[in-house]
């Protein structure tokens, strides 16, 4: 939390005062999270401003363990405008760059309840209105009692290697000379081993084989868990459609190209790529 509270500035206070673990206020504007300035009202002051948020978006977080007591509320740029409020708006991707990984955690999480519970105000089922539970991160219909819970999407994130080097592809939107490691969505019916073998192939026309766990993240893009793997190379040659990815190469791992952050699974994967090949 040094690390969030040094990048962010006042976002946690040391206490409340009462002996009980600090509290705090995730202010999400319009989808990105709002930094306030040096000169704008603390955090844990934005409490007393109960009516300047929309109350059928403000979550209790009292279930982030480790940071304390705490509500995400959510507003749009005007209604931050009328407030007052002296802040600059981050999105959550340049958050990776500036916090660790537990602590991106936290507006992980925050983002995707507000967005679950804006998305699912309305019961799918029979169409009433559903109310947030008390107990845990459901919503519940007040008619035919239906349980929702926040929607995650598996998804398999992996590094093809052959010897000393390692595919990595780019896709279109993203910034010049970035290429990163292959993923796609779990389709339903597959194993995580299936729609990896799957979605290399059809991003990349590369067969791969002995398929290795290395680690999962949460990735708040809007919803997605990821589930990292490394995969040895078995055959094929890389052929791309352009649209989904419009480049795919073979880099030796002393000379790669630019490359996602470290806080990130693909990031890690690259790295741990990198040490192995290295030692």
């Amino acid at each position: 939390m040094d690390k969030l509270a040094e990048s962010l500035g006042g976002f946690y206070p040391s206490s409340q005062g009462n002996g009980e673990p600090p509290a705090f206020v995730v202010l999400v504007v319009d989808g990105r999270i709002a930094k306030p300035a040096l000169s704008a009202v603390a955090w844990w002051t934005l409490v007393e401003l109960p009516d300047s948020c929309e109350p059928s978006v403000r979550l209790p977080l009292g279930f982030l363990a480790g940071v304390g007591s705490g509500e995400v509320w959510a507003c749009d740029s005007h209604t931050l405008h009328e407030l007052g409020l002296q802040c600059e708006l981050l999105s959550l991707r340049s958050l990776l760059t500036v916090i660790d990984e537990e602590d991106f955690g936290l507006f992980s999480r925050a983002t995707q309840l507000l967005l679950w519970q804006r998305q699912h105000r309305y019961c799918g089922s029979c169409g009433e209105p559903t109310t947030v539970s008390a107990q845990d991160h459901a919503l519940i219909c007040v008619s035919c009692k239906l349980t929702n819970y926040p929607r995650i999407s598996p998804c398999i994130i992996t590094l093809v290697h052959r010897q000393e080097y390692c595919l990595l592809g780019r896709q279109p939107s993203w910034p010049p000379g970035l290429f990163s490691t292959l993923a796609g969505f779990i389709e339903p019916g597959e194993s995580a081993e299936q729609a990896l073998c799957r979605e290399v192939m059809e991003e990349s026309g590369v067969r791969v084989q002995n398929l290795t766990y290395f680690s999962s993240q949460a990735w708040p893009f809007p919803s997605q868990l990821m589930l990292g793997y490394f995969a040895e190379y078995a055959g094929g040659d890389i052929s791309v459609d352009g649209i989904e990815l419009e480049q795919a190469r073979w880099f030796h791992y002393k000379d790669l190209p630019q490359i996602p952050p470290a806080t990130s699974i693909s990031g890690k994967l690259i790295r741990s790529f990198i040490e192995s090949r290295s030692a």
